[in-house]
């Protein structure tokens, strides 16, 4: 191998190693010393939520408790990000998912969750740039009773994020994680607001440095706006916005709108009561709208043309060398919440 090809190799390498420790700093539940003061002095801090404030956020709930976000958009169905259901963060476990806004406070009320779906394409070990792109990162927890106290979110569509987004629309970020990184006191469902910086067809930048921020353990958490119509899901937490561990620059979400079509072809589809051995349905995305870009091929990995792998029950499968690193960062990787009072 020539020695420019060598030098690419590397850079290309070091690329993947900071996307997947990136992704692994926001779900990680792991807390290690705390960062330097000039780290922490601009966001750290946080507003517990009130009772009855943001009613569908809740906690995936694992064998050690808290993971990481999300939203419940049907009765028994949970939006989330696709790296907190890979088997590299999991293993073969399904996450519960819990309403309660502090339930390390005593015993939460969890309910089960009896399958999962990750986006076809999602994979860990792919080369990322800073910045909105694409990176498939959605995924769906599907409950095994229903949830019938609260509302679920009401997701944008297409065509009001068409209308109303621009950089500056106020998005309310809500998460769990912890929230004083001296102490280490986390679980505590948090609220901040901060500004949209930019986007992509399938992606959004929120926040700039010294604004509050998503962060460790705010991983699948909703970004929340008002398009005019009340408050709408419009982002689902994903990674910081410069690919580094740390949450200083930003974070990205993944947009909803446009993965609106994939998402409700596995909720009102055969997914939600066909998550079984005999396969789920079918991994092409509704070719009618704008919901998933291009299409699956057979050939990618992962994704079968008759739709098996759409559900799991916890595959415990990993995705190369990518995976090994994401679970030693999980293991090691500080968990860290920089979230601050809503302006």
């Amino acid at each position: 191998m020539s020695r420019r090809a060598t030098a690419a190799a590397t850079a290309r390498a070091a690329a993947t190693v900071a996307v997947v420790v990136a992704a692994a700093a926001l779900a990680a539940c792991v807390p290690e010393p705390a960062a330097t003061t000039s780290q922490q002095a601009p966001v750290i801090g946080g507003t517990p939520t009130t009772d009855g404030e943001y009613p569908a956020v809740g906690a995936l709930w694992l064998g050690f408790g808290v993971g990481c976000t999300g939203t419940l958009i049907r009765p028994d169905v949970v939006l989330t990000a696709a790296h907190c259901l890979d088997p590299a963060f999991i293993g073969d476990e399904i996450p519960g998912f819990t309403l309660d806004g502090d339930p390390n406070a005593g015993v939460p009320v969890v309910v089960p969750g009896r399958a999962t779906a990750r986006h076809e394409l999602f994979q860990l070990d792919v080369e990322l740039q800073p910045g909105p792109q694409q990176f498939y990162d959605v995924g769906l927890v599907f409950l095994a009773q229903p949830i019938t106290t609260v509302e679920p979110m009401t997701m944008a569509t297409p065509a009001e994020a068409a209308a109303a987004l621009a950089p500056g629309l106020a998005i309310e970020l809500v998460g769990y994680g912890i929230t004083d990184e001296q102490t280490g006191a986390a679980g505590i469902k948090t609220s901040a607001v901060a500004d949209l910086v930019t986007f992509s067809d399938s992606e959004l930048q929120i926040s700039t440095p010294g604004q509050p921020q998503n962060c460790n353990g705010d991983s699948g958490g909703p970004g929340i706006a008002d398009l005019g119509a009340g408050p709408r899901l419009v982002g689902i937490v994903s990674r910081s916005a410069d690919v580094q561990p740390g949450c200083a620059a930003g974070g990205i979400d993944t947009r909803v709108d446009y993965y609106l079509g994939w998402i409700e072809d596995r909720v009102d589809g055969p997914c939600p009561s066909g998550c079984t051995d005999a396969g789920a349905p079918d991994a092409a995305p509704d070719a009618a709208g704008p919901d998933a870009g291009p299409a699956p091929d057979a050939s990618d990995p992962g994704v079968d043309g008759d739709g098996a792998g759409c559900c799991s029950a916890g595959d415990g499968s990993a995705s190369g060398a990518g995976s090994a690193l994401l679970l030693a960062a999980l293991v090691l990787g500080r968990m860290r919440r920089r979230r601050a009072a809503a302006r």
